[in-house]
């Protein structure tokens, strides 16, 4: 009598109470579907994006700068070089760039020494490229007498004082030249009007 009873009551409470179980329980699959579906979508995107790493940047000392070399070639990029100064040069005159000057001036200045009451000095002047050397010449038959070289000065000129006498010129007609040497380069001008000795 107890049991069915109880069976009675049971049955009665849960004819009233089955829509609300039933709906109940869809809700807690429901919230447990959603949980899981939203638990493991969240661990498949944290997977799939990739790690962070943090690179430390050290600076290269540019004078240690090494040449780099293209792919498939053989040809080498040369190493950035920061501009030299260009030195200045002096010019001299032993520097080939210097133009040798043909020679120039009064080789003698008497052409008939001791002659119409004349005397037997004479100066002569060669006048070329300043720092370059220059002698007087005399040539007769063959014979070649000569001052002795001399440097030309700032202003490009070498000066003689002379006698005939001196030089060792005999009588006659002697052709006056006057040469100048700087390095590797001669210049050499004879004079319009020949010596005469008697």
């Amino acid at each position: 009598m107890v049991k069915s009873k109880y069976r009675r009551k049971l049955r009665r409470f849960s004819k009233g109470k089955t829509p609300f179980l039933v709906a109940a329980l869809l809700l807690i699959l429901l919230f447990a579907g959603v949980g899981f579906y939203y638990h493991s979508h969240h661990k498949t995107v944290s997977k799939s994006q990739p790690p962070t790493v943090t690179t430390k940047t050290t600076a290269s000392s540019p004078s240690k700068t090494q040449p780099t070399t293209s792919k498939g070639t053989n040809e080498t990029s040369p190493t950035p070089t920061s501009p030299q100064p260009t030195p200045t040069v002096t010019p001299t005159t032993n520097d080939t760039n210097v133009i040798l000057q043909k020679p120039s001036g009064y080789f003698a200045s008497n052409h008939f020494p001791g002659q119409n009451g004349s005397g037997q000095d004479e100066t002569s002047v060669c006048n070329t490229t300043a720092g370059a050397s220059c002698y007087i010449s005399f040539t007769k038959a063959g014979i070649t007498k000569s001052l002795p070289a001399a440097t030309t000065d700032d202003t490009g000129a070498a000066y003689w004082s002379w006698t005939p006498q001196t030089v060792g010129l005999t009588s006659g007609s002697w052709i006056v030249n006057a040469t100048a040497t700087l390095g590797q380069q001669s210049a050499s001008t004879q004079d319009s009007t020949q010596l005469e000795i008697q």
